[in-house]
């Protein structure tokens, strides 16, 4: 089952056919990204075919904050045909990202002020 995001979710294929099985992963992806943390404004998912056989997916995630774009992509060390691999991979780094966002953001309207 495919959770509905509820923010935008643009996920865009590069040097390869668009698929509705991974297009369906990545919004599921941003979906649960998007329940850990309800500030996010967008979400723009880039997959991109092995520049060579034998080499992983390619995968970029962007999400907007309020304020902020965090950048995060997958770390190449991806099993060559597994696209959803590579996508749990840069989901992963993006959570890492957000999370730690958050705490800043969380920490800096606790501090006291002068």
């Amino acid at each position: 089952m495919v959770a509905k995001p509820s923010m935008p979710v643009s996920v865009v294929f590069r040097d390869m056919a668009v698929s509705e099985a991974v297009q369906a992963f990545a919004r599921d992806q941003a979906a649960k990204l998007g329940r850990r943390f309800r500030r996010i404004v967008s979400c723009r998912v880039t997959v991109a075919a092995p520049p060579r056989k034998g080499h992983p997916f390619q995968v970029h995630v962007d999400v907007m904050l309020p304020g902020r774009e965090i950048a995060a992509k997958s770390d190449g060390h991806i099993a060559p045909d597994d696209v959803q691999a590579a996508l749990r991979d840069a989901f992963a780094a993006a959570t890492r990202q957000v999370l730690a966002y958050a705490g800043r953001s969380r920490s800096a309207e606790q501090a006291p002020r002068l």
